[in-house]
């Protein structure tokens, strides 16, 4: 018999090595196209995670330099961008709350801090944040202990220290506290821009006017672009140096960049008059006053114009209308006086001469009471008296915030609480007054 013709067939495959079916084909190609989608979805969430993380760290980036170049405003504009994307980074927050409180933004500073607390950032950080915001925005006297102590320590933030207690400082009128501060600051970092400039500002105020103007060249050498000093400098050159022709330089260089600031115009309109540029002067004057028709400033000045030209008329009506804004111009009340004498009226310029008499006495009595207060801080009898002054002076605004420093210092204060019920009283608001009145009466 021949042998089967089948030997060399292939055998039959197994079961499990059969070819797939068309549902296996299916299946497969639906499992293939899943996986790449998911791959895919991956690729662009991460890519999308990876691209927030990098826009937020851009602003991170724009803003310490913006902080590093004074720019506060600016920089916290940044970190709070970031914060959108960076919701618990406890890092950033606290720097956000730092540069708020720099900058004044208290409402900012408080949320931010909170936020820092809340995340767990440090807890000895969050404490000094909390009291330089204290020392800024209130007063330094419930933490200034607290903080000469750290600053005692070298505490890495003692710049920063410095900075917040020479603004509550200055804020309270203890004007030498601050500048000790400044001046420590400034030792610390002889070339900081605003170290510089604060301290600058207090020394005019002190009535160091020769070594502010050190301060404020120091500044623009190393920020010429600084218009905020340039117009204190400006100023003081007029004040102090009654350098009309080196004024006249600055306020025409920052008019070149902010043409539409009242200050600048008014600036070079002074030191026109005093070059005898009159009529420039006085075309700067009446753009001041068609945008700002109650500026005491200006009008005052527009005065002194029209006294130049010998038009005492309408010189006393700018002398007034200047009085009527800011009663306590002492130079506007002398050259009303003066004024009133060309135009034959001595019985009203004797009354003025009584007025500007008693005006300098409180300012003499002011300079005294500044002196005070820093001799005594948590005492508020000198700061209700300074608002006494400021009130009899038609100061209201000045006067109410002398009064909140005394209460500040000691909220039970009743004489300062009956000078209050007084003053809503005259004013009409019963409702304040009857609080005061009863605050004040309280043993």
């Amino acid at each position: 018999m021949e042998p089967a013709q089948t030997e060399n067939l292939p055998a039959p495959a197994p079961a499990s090595e059969a070819g797939p079916t068309w549902q296996q084909v299916v299946l497969r190609w639906l499992l293939r196209g899943l996986l790449v989608a998911a791959l895919l979805a991956a690729l662009g969430l991460g890519g999308f995670v990876g691209y927030r993380n990098a826009w937020a760290w851009y602003h991170y980036r724009q803003a310490e330099k913006a902080i590093a170049e004074y720019k506060l405003d600016e920089g916290l504009a940044h970190l709070e961008l970031c914060l959108r994307v960076w919701k618990r980074s406890a890092e950033t927050s606290f720097l956000a709350a730092r540069t708020a409180r720099r900058n004044a933004e208290y409402e900012k500073a408080e949320k931010h801090l909170r936020r820092c607390h809340e995340l767990g950032w440090v807890k000895e950080q969050v404490a000094l944040e909390g009291a330089l915001l204290r020392a800024q925005r209130d007063n330094p006297v419930g933490v200034e202990g607290f903080l000469q102590e750290r600053i005692r320590r070298e505490d890495p933030d003692t710049k920063f220290i410095l900075e917040a207690l020479a603004q509550g400082y200055r804020a309270t009128m203890r004007w030498p506290a601050a500048l000790g501060c400044l001046e420590r600051w400034v030792q610390l970092e002889p070339d900081n821009r605003r170290a510089l400039a604060m301290r600058g500002q207090m020394r005019a105020q002190l009535h160091a006017e020769e070594d502010a103007l050190g301060d404020f060249d120091r500044v623009l050498e190393l920020d010429p672009e600084n218009d905020d000093v340039r117009l204190e400098r400006a100023e003081l050159l007029l004040k102090y140096k009654v350098d009309y022709k080196s004024a006249a330089a600055e306020f025409e260089m920052l008019r070149e960049r902010e043409p539409a600031k009242a200050p600048v115009a008014l600036g070079l309109a002074r030191a026109y008059r005093g070059l005898r540029r009159r009529e420039e002067a006085r075309q700067l004057l009446d753009q001041v006053l068609i945008a700002f028709p109650r500026d005491p400033q200006a009008l005052g000045e527009r005065g002194r114009l029209s006294v130049d030209t010998e038009q005492y008329a309408d010189a006393e009506d700018y002398f007034r209308r200047s009085l009527a804004a800011d009663p306590s111009d002492a130079d506007a009340i002398a050259d009303l006086v003066a004024v009133l004498r060309e135009r034959k009226k001595p019985a009203e310029a004797k009354e003025w001469e009584k007025r500007l008499v008693q005006l300098k006495a409180d300012k003499e009595r002011f300079v005294q009471l500044n002196r005070e207060i820093s001799e005594r801080p948590r005492d508020p009898a000198p700061r209700l008296e300074a608002g006494q002054i400021m009130l009899r002076n038609g100061q209201e605004r000045e006067a109410m915030g002398w009064f909140q420093l005394a209460l500040q210092v000691d909220p039970t204060h009743r004489p300062t609480h009956r000078a209050l019920a007084e003053f809503w009283q005259a004013k009409g608001d019963a409702e304040r007054a009857a609080r005061h009145r009863q605050l004040a009466e309280q043993p």
